[in-house]
């Protein structure tokens, strides 16, 4: 199920989507007990979806109407002398209604219920110490159709723990300009129905190292330098990549990712921040075709608080991948955010990615695959107060590749999504 599978697209929408509400949605008092603080909150939207199955203009979309539903809740504490707390959780549900003949409808109900969950949760022990344990966990769940003649969807459920012990030397906590890190992350992706749909290859387990040094030589600028190296393992029993006609091979996509990079952020002026970071990876993949290249990643953004927010950026990066051994990403965005009258605020992003997979699948040889896609979004909300707000949305996400799944059967296709959602975070 390489259509769906392919979009780390709806993915990325779904990241920049929920960074965006996020940001923009201020925190209300939360109900306090004793040192904990929690947050509940609660989000609505109700809109149409224009292509609910990720299908090409020639394969005829199917629309829908769309109701979502989430629940959540925060908890922290409110002075971390010994010990930290930071807890997110939320879960959104989704309901569709759809006309047409009776296996259409019956196809679209069957995607109703969760749509995405998440967990983020951090310990931290001795927080103000220089020496400061934090314990990790983050969890997130989605669903998204496969295909409209099958009930199964695709299912995706990664968790990674971890920790970061970090050294901070220096009396203030709030001023400490130099930081040595040490961090490892587990990870474990599963996707479930994966046998009915023949992506199994796409389950994999990876574990991360990782050391950062970060020094803060003026009040709002840091120098860092972020080393990783990381083991991946893929299911090779899982449903097998597209394979050239002929070819064979082991499809091993098993690799050793080992990246270091170098990164200024700070303030050029009072109102222009630049982010500037440059690396090397390379994927040491164990079979077949490995990247080894330059990772960068560039941003520059403008604001005059508190009306306006513009940021242009690049990145650039090699990741592995469920259909060959890895892919590059090209990433180039822009985005900006005006807020008037106090409580009302219009924005929007546009952007464009380039997924370029490479040539092998372990020994095997697969099909030429580039996914270019262009995202894009614009929104407006109203704010009540601090913690309650209502939006209008439009976003759509268009992939122009030429790749086909299976003869008739391109991955191309064209989405959009318009919602009118509230949202409250008490």
């Amino acid at each position: 199920m390489f259509r769906a599978q392919s979009q780390g697209l709806p993915t990325l929408l779904a990241a920049v989507v929920m960074s965006v509400c996020v940001s923009a949605r201020a925190e209300g008092p939360g109900i306090r007990n004793g040192d904990i603080v929690v947050h509940p909150q609660a989000t609505g939207a109700v809109g149409l979806d224009s292509n609910v199955f990720y299908e090409d203009a020639s394969e005829t979309p199917v629309n829908a109407t769309v109701t979502r539903v989430g629940l959540g809740v925060g908890v922290d504490n409110r002075h971390p002398n010994k010990v930290a707390l930071e807890l997110g959780t939320d879960a959104m549900f989704r309901f569709l209604f759809a006309d047409g003949d009776a296996q259409t409808v019956r196809s679209v109900e069957a995607r109703n219920g969760f749509d995405v969950a998440k967990v983020d949760a951090t310990v931290g022990l001795l927080p103000r110490n220089p020496f400061t344990l934090e314990l990790k966990l983050e969890g997130n769940y989605k669903d998204r159709p496969a295909f409209e003649d099958t009930t199964e969807g695709y299912q995706r459920v990664e968790v990674r723990p971890g920790f970061d012990l970090r050294f901070r030397p220096g009396e203030n906590p709030d001023s400490r300009p130099l930081e040595l890190r040490l961090g490892y992350r587990a990870q474990v992706v599963r996707l479930l129905d994966c046998t009915a749909l023949g992506i199994c290859a796409a389950d994999k387990t990876a574990h991360q190292l990782r050391f950062l040094t970060s020094w803060k030589f003026f009040p709002k600028t840091a120098l860092s330098l972020d080393a990783r190296w990381t083991l991946v393992d893929f299911d090779r029993n899982g449903g097998a990549p597209v394979a050239v006609e002929g070819q064979t091979g082991a499809q091993n996509r098993d690799g050793m990712p080992v990246e270091a990079a170098l990164a200024l952020k700070g303030l050029v002026t009072r109102r222009i921040s630049t982010t500037l970071r440059v690396g090397y990876k390379n994927t040491f993949n164990d079979l077949g075709e490995s990247f080894s290249g330059v990772i960068a990643t560039t941003e520059v953004q403008y604001a005059l608080e508190p009306s306006l927010k513009l940021t242009a950026g690049y990145n650039r990066d090699a990741r592995d991948s469920s259909y060959s051994n890895f892919y590059v990403l090209n990433q180039a965005y822009s985005t900006a955010e005006l807020y008037f009258f106090g409580r009302w605020n219009i924005g929007g992003r546009f952007g464009f990615d380039s997924y370029d997979f490479s040539a092998t699948a372990g020994e095997a040889t697969v099909l030429p695959r580039e996914d270019p896609v262009l995202t894009y979004r614009v929104h407006g909300g109203y704010s009540p107060n601090d913690w309650l707000s209502a939006r209008l949305s439009f976003e759509g996400e268009n992939n122009r590749t030429d790749f086909f799944i299976s003869e008739g059967s391109p991955s191309a296709y064209h989405r959009t999504v318009a919602l009118a959602s509230i949202e409250a975070k008490y």
